[in-house]
């Protein structure tokens, strides 16, 4: 989904010639990035409005979405979000790490004790300060991207290559003498207790 889009803008400008010091009005035309796809909310009233179906996960959705600084991050340990959200540990951890790994993304992590909300979901501020959060906030992903690879390619790397084990040769048993059939005759006098 796209979050910003080309806009044209005319305006007027003097334009003053140098060698005539004449003035002239001329129209101008720009192009620029503007934030697009946004609605406004006014997260208080929808926060509360919506707390009566909310599960806990949600609701600390919205508590890092009002703790939010001018950078879209909240500068605190999971600890402490604990504390001052009023959740649990284990809580706040599952809710993090679902929140990291959803799509899109809709947290990041920078630090141990510090996250970014992605400024293409939320953003508190205005349109140039968004765009250079932005920029940050896919710096961050790349450099995460990079080093996942530089992981898988070192796991791969450690893994012990499996060597094909030469199979045992079967030793040849010996044949056993196949038993000889008791002809009728053999029977009959084996019962008697005779032997032939």
């Amino acid at each position: 989904m796209f979050t910003t889009k080309k806009q044209k803008f005319v305006g007027y400008k003097e334009l003053i010639d140098a060698e005539t010091g004449e003035v002239y009005p001329v129209q101008f035309n720009t192009i620029e990035d503007r934030d697009f796809n946004f609605n406004k909310v006014w997260l208080q009233h929808f926060v509360s409005g919506i707390d009566d179906i909310a599960n806990q996960k949600l609701r600390l959705a919205f508590w890092l979405i009002d703790n939010l600084d001018k950078e879209n991050q909240v500068i605190m340990t999971q600890r402490r979000i604990a504390e001052k959200s009023g959740m649990s540990l284990q809580t706040v951890n599952r809710t993090l790490k679902a929140l990291q790994n959803s799509t899109p993304s809709f947290l990041q992590k920078i630090n141990s004790g510090a996250y970014r909300i992605n400024p293409d979901v939320i953003w508190k501020g205005s349109h140039s300060n968004r765009m250079g959060v932005c920029f940050e906030y896919q710096k961050v992903e790349a450099e995460k991207a990079v080093v996942e690879e530089k992981t898988k390619k070192v796991v791969k790397k450690a893994k012990p290559k499996t060597v094909a084990k030469p199979k045992a040769v079967a030793k040849a048993k010996p044949k056993a003498k196949p038993k000889a059939k008791a002809t009728p005759k053999k029977r009959v006098a084996s019962k008697a207790g005779l032997s032939l």
